[in-house]
């Protein structure tokens, strides 16, 4: 818009091919430095502060209340209170309306309104505009120069802008608390000096204390009481003028240190005088007290003259104290409060993503993927650990999913051991329309047969934007050709790698390297020498069954605890494990055949070596100890699968291969004759049949896992012959549509399918069911077979009942003549009367020392620590009080470094 007297603009003049054109505005933008927006609009003090005092009661003003003629009017009132910070953009009251509407008296009003102006952007442009520091030398000074320098805008909007700026700081300084007034002048005569009392007698020194190192104590000392009611005070006494404080730039002399504290009129302490360490130990303190009345008449003369020529700096305290914690606190703030918002602030509390169909998150769980997605920005990768059947898959298709929201990602990758858990991912990453591609994880291990090429071209393709998750990743612990070649793919976790998100419910089967190996993944340097540090590595959120069952689960009315996540109630089965003991004197004879047997390689001399006996150079080598292990376990998983492993021993031509083979050959005939006797008088097997009887009688469903093929064919025939049921097996042989048939007839309640005759009552399994399936209408589950490490026993458990949690004790190396405290007290437990409540206490030690924090949060503490301040602007506190001299008045002490009396 032209200002009055200029040539009205044509549209040729915004043509801006022209050259002239681009001049002009390029002028024009540069002389407009702030815009005409942000100056005020109105001036008048009382129609402020009754503007206020509408909105703090939550109503919009109306011109009536205000005086106003019109709504217009009104706007011109709001848009000043903008410009003062009282409100924001969108009319949200700061706490700057609260200092103004709580004052008792229209003096304290408005002097809380002065110090705002002084406070406002524009006013402290002007300032620096002028080349002033003080607010009272503005006394003279007409804004208009200034507006018409910085902004642009009708000459009659720059007229009135002008008036509304130098009215409002003409109102400031009458209001302002530093001013020199007949109520507090900035200087007394002699003998109107006297001390002041107060009911608190440690109140003058409380306030000297709090303003001596006010930025110092305000941000990073102990928030306590006396601190709170110090700065309080303070904040009172610069606010009704009593306390003054002024920066004077006088002459200074390095190193030296001299103080002055003048007590009214009856004395003077000068000095230096440091009640400190250096002070009392290391410096030359010197102090003389003058009580003469003229020499204590001239120090009280000469801080009167150097007082009058400093600069006010109330405002610069004041603003330093209102944006602390001290003034907006009535209480101490707990530290556990803090502590808690800032983990609610960083992790999040629960969210339940609303608009996805269903979809919703539990409390753990939107906390654990909260803690990956943090681990993963800052590390590139995460280990997330949780317990199957409490939705690993779930939480980490959200991770993909906000991370594909905010563009971190552009694909996902998931490597999984079997086709059925690439299946679910697929399935899962459908409903968010994200790229996905499944990896077998047989093409890291090397077991199909274009492995090298599928890594190749895979390697070629991966780039900082995938995100690649490692799902049921405890393969990969100490797996050979497949970690080194996943590594190869990943590289070391850090800036410029692609993301990678690890899974898995078993992170250690004997050690704690078990886990530092899978944490190679994802943080360069996190490793764990103890089980208690555990809790504290980075990139690792660990969740355990004790940990989501004690603080996050739900009780229903029948007093069983569950968790809720996607519209499902997953309760935690009632656990009950029991261990059954058989006669095995037929397997005793066979270990002691077994512990006989002559298992030495033959080695051979090399060609045309010669022998000192003559011999053909046959010697025994090295006894093949793992060939004894894989013996022994057939031999005690049933007499079918021992008999399979000796024949398989035979036919691989035991000449060739072991130096003692016809003793060897004996030996496995004996323990075939055995095998064959107790197939017609397994006691196991007997066992296991009476045991599961009452519940094929009942009509309930039982799952069965064993290692091998022949042990699951040889049970299918004794258990049909036993209970005439329908059984099912299944075994690695079994394509991917027969597993998931015959998966959804022997559980189709849990999959929401109608029940029939011939659906397998029995269903007899090896580990090809361990991982990837869900089988919870089953009502017993057997594991046939035990291993040295329960790794295998916890995965089948999970299929068995989701959310079952049972657990077995795990093996682990210990240096058992250096046992800890702590380790003891649990092996005492695992030993005590209950043995699955003190695992239980033992795996907790693990959980995330976030999550276990956060789940012992009530809704009551979480409500406490959301209502905490989100900060104290303490980053920017005190970067005004560097004057080389700072004078104070107050009552008890004045000096040439700290002046302070106290005015009546």
């Amino acid at each position: 818009m032209p200002r009055d007297g200029e040539n009205k603009m044509k549209l040729d003049d915004y043509d801006l091919s022209k050259a002239n054109n681009r001049k002009r505005i390029r002028a024009l933008q540069r002389r407009c430095e702030i815009s005409i927006s942000e100056f005020p609009r109105s001036s008048n003090f009382q129609e402020i502060i009754e503007t206020c005092e509408i909105l703090g009661q939550g109503n919009h003003p109306t011109p009536e209340q205000i005086g106003r003629s019109s709504e217009q009017g009104v706007n011109h009132v709001i848009h000043t209170l903008r410009t003062l910070g009282i409100i924001d953009q969108e009319k949200k009251p700061s706490e700057l309306l609260n200092l103004v509407i709580g004052q008792s008296t229209l003096s304290m009003k408005m002097a809380e309104l002065s110090v705002m102006v002084t406070r406002s952007k524009w006013f402290k442009d002007w300032m620096k505009w002028e080349g002033i520091t003080s607010l009272m030398d503005m006394q003279n000074q007409k804004s208009s120069s200034f507006v018409n320098s910085v902004s642009y805008g009708a000459k009659s909007t720059i007229t009135a802008t002008a008036s509304h700026m130098n009215s409002l700081v003409r109102q400031a300084i009458e209001n302002h608390p530093s001013r020199n007034s007949d109520l507090h002048p900035d200087t007394l005569p002699w003998d109107q000096l006297r001390r002041v009392e107060h009911h608190n007698t440690r109140g003058r020194m409380q306030i000297s204390n709090a303003a001596k190192s006010l930025r110092e104590s305000l941000v990073n000392g102990p928030l306590t009481k006396m601190k709170i009611e110090s700065a309080k005070m303070m904040r009172r006494e610069l606010m009704n003028g009593s306390f003054r404080v002024r920066c004077l730039k006088a002459r200074h002399t390095p190193n030296f240190h001299a103080k002055v504290q003048i007590y009214d009129r009856s004395a003077v302490l000068s000095g230096s005088m440091n009640l400190s360490y250096n002070g009392l130990v290391k410096n030359i303190e010197n102090c003389e007290v003058v009580v003469e009345e003229e020499r204590v008449k001239y120090y009280i003369e000469n801080f009167d003259v150097y007082f009058r020529e400093a600069t006010e700096i109330e405002d610069e305290l004041l603003e330093v104290l209102d944006e602390s914690w001290a003034l907006r606190s009535d209480d101490l703030i707990d530290p556990k409060d803090a502590f808690l918002r800032v983990l609610l602030e960083m992790y999040g509390d629960s969210d339940e993503e609303a608009g996805l169909d269903g979809i919703s998150l539990a409390d753990y769980q939107e906390y654990s993927v909260n803690k990956s997605l943090r681990d993963l920005r800052e590390y590139q990768g995460s280990l997330l650990v949780a317990p199957t059947g409490t939705g690993k898959t779930i939480m980490g298709t959200m991770v993909a999913r906000r991370m594909h929201q905010r563009n971190e990602i552009g694909r996902v990758f998931v490597v999984a051991p079997n086709p059925q858990i690439l299946n679910i991912w697929e399935r899962e990453f459908l409903k968010f329309r994200i790229p996905f591609s499944g990896i077998p994880l047989s093409n890291f291990r090397e077991q199909t047969g274009d492995w090298e090429e599928k890594l190749r071209q895979l390697k070629q393709s991966i780039n900082p934007t995938d995100l690649i998750i490692v799902d049921e990743c405890h393969h990969l612990r100490n797996d050979g050709n497949g970690r080194k070649n996943l590594l190869d793919l990943l590289g070391e976790p850090g800036s410029g790698t692609a993301y990678r998100l690890l899974l898995t419910a078993t992170p250690m089967s004997k050690e704690l390297n078990d886990l530092n190996n899978l944490l190679r993944f994802t943080h360069p340097s996190a490793n764990a020498g103890r089980p208690s540090e555990v809790a504290l590595l980075p990139s690792l959120t660990y969740l355990t069954h004790p940990l989501i069952a004690r603080h996050f689960a739900k009780e229903s009315p029948s007093g069983h605890r569950y968790v809720e996540f996607s519209g499902e109630e997953r309760f935690f089965a009632e656990k009950r494990t029991e261990q059954l003991n058989y006669d095995s004197r037929q397997l005793d004879k066979l270990v002691d055949i077994l512990i006989s047997m002559p298992l030495e390689v033959v080695n051979q001399t090399k060609p045309g070596q010669l022998t000192l006996d003559g011999s053909d150079g046959r010697y025994a080598g090295n006894r093949q100890e793992l060939v004894r292990v894989h013996l022994s376990r057939s031999f005690e998983s049933s007499p079918a699968q021992g008999i399979s492993a000796i024949e398989n021993m035979i036919e691989n031509n035991l000449e060739s291969t072991y130096f003692h083979s016809q003793a060897l050959r004996e030996k496995l005939e004996s323990a075939k004759l055995i095998l064959k006797e107790q197939h017609n008088s397994d006691s196991k097997l007997k066992a296991c049949l009476d045991y599961i009887s009452p519940s094929i009688n009942r009509g309930e469903r039982v799952l069965l896992f064993c290692e091998y093929k022949a042990t699951v064919s040889y049970l299918r025939e004794k258990f049909f012959e036993e209970f005439g049921v329908v059984i099912e097996t299944l075994t690695g042989d079994d394509n991917l549509k027969k597993k998931e048939s015959i998966c959804e007839r022997f559980s189709p309640e849990f999959r929401n399918l109608r029940k029939r005759k011939g659906d397998p009552q029995i269903l007899i399994a090896t580990d090809c069911l361990s991982e990837g399936v869900d089988l919870p209408d089953a009502n017993l589950m057997v594991n046939y077979d035990l291993f040295w490490t329960p790794l295998k026993l916890d995965e089948r458990s999970t299929v068995y009942k989701k959310m079952a949690g049972i657990e077995v004790f795990k093996d682990n190396v210990r240096d058992l003549d250096n046992l800890g405290e702590e380790e003891l007290a649990h092996l005492r437990a695992m030993h005590g009367d209950n043995p699955d409540l003190a695992f239980e206490d033992f795996e907790d030690q693990f959980a995330t020392r976030v999550l276990t924090l956060l789940a012992r949060a009530t809704d009551e503490d979480k409500k406490r620590a959301l209502d905490l301040p989100l900060a104290s602007s303490g980053i920017k506190m005190g970067i005004h009080m560097f004057y080389p001299i700072t004078m104070w008045r107050t009552g008890m002490e004045s000096a040439s470094m700290l002046k302070i009396r106290k005015r009546a």
